[in-house]
């Protein structure tokens, strides 16, 4: 049986093992308000009782303004719950805290729900590149908002080739920017703790997943003289890439507490 203090010291000992964030990972994020991720993935979930748990979440956390997530679906028995860490891997304690307090105030029914909404349920830590995010200028956080589906890439990739990869995410940037492309939505994000390799994530924001395919074909047309280009840096990518994970989510907003969502 899963124990609300054994959650807590995952999450501390998740905050202490971090590694130091780069210069490059300090620079002014896309989104000031957010610097880091609380990436939690829940498989084998049971639908009913996991939204009636976030749904008892969202009302017992109304009327606390320091108390966010978000809900992700990616299927009927996986989701996702993302928070932001507004002082990146130094806001995990409060949130922590905050978490058990809450819980330590959970009725004996609460606690079942709790133990029976999901089976497996894993937590990752995520920093924020803002110097390999890509988003319109003038892209706001309320304009993040108002899109409810992601497709999420997960980049696990080799130690000593992490620089090329930058280097290649670095360069398409560029050749979107030289086009003054602006129907892409992308943050990047790196880290990973909680995986067995370096892992980069990035989030394309987007209406649906019908609208991320027909902008990137339109993206794909306007791009057309550095076709090849572009063909070499997905490969000098996927080179220094063990495995990469896809995953479409939408999003839930019954589930959800307002503020995230990224």
């Amino acid at each position: 049986m899963r124990s609300f203090l054994s959650v807590a010291l995952i999450f501390t000992i998740l905050c202490i093992s971090a590694p130091a964030i780069t210069q490059e990972e300090q620079a002014e994020p896309a989104f000031p308000s957010i610097s880091g991720l609380m990436y939690e993935t829940y498989k084998g979930i049971d639908r009913p009782l996991f939204n009636k748990y976030f749904e008892l979440m969202v009302e017992k956390f109304e009327g606390n303004p320091d108390a966010g997530w978000s809900i992700w679906n990616e299927n009927m028995s996986v989701a996702y719950r993302i928070t932001g860490l507004p002082e990146g891997l130094h806001s995990v304690a409060a949130i922590t805290e905050r978490r058990v307090i809450g819980a330590n105030e959970f009725t004996e029914e609460e606690r079942a729900l709790w133990e029976t909404a999901w089976q497996t349920r894993q937590v990752q830590l995520y920093s924020a590149i803002p110097a390999l995010s890509y988003v319109p200028e003038g892209f706001t956080t309320e304009d993040m908002r108002q899109l409810p589906w992601r497709r999420v890439e997960i980049h696990h990739v080799e130690w000593d080739q992490a620089p090329a990869w930058r280097a290649a995410v670095a360069r398409m940037n560029e050749i979107n920017r030289e086009y003054g492309i602006d129907n892409m939505v992308a943050t990047v994000w790196s880290g990973g703790l909680g995986t067995t390799a370096m892992s980069f994530m990035i989030r394309y924001a987007d209406e649906s997943q019908e609208a991320y395919r027909a902008n990137r074909m339109e993206r794909n047309g306007i791009r057309e003289a550095h076709r090849e280009e572009i063909r070499d840096l997905f490969m000098q990518m996927n080179a220094a890439t063990r495995h990469i994970e896809r995953h479409d989510q939408t999003v839930a907003p019954n589930l959800s507490r307002r503020g995230t969502a990224r």
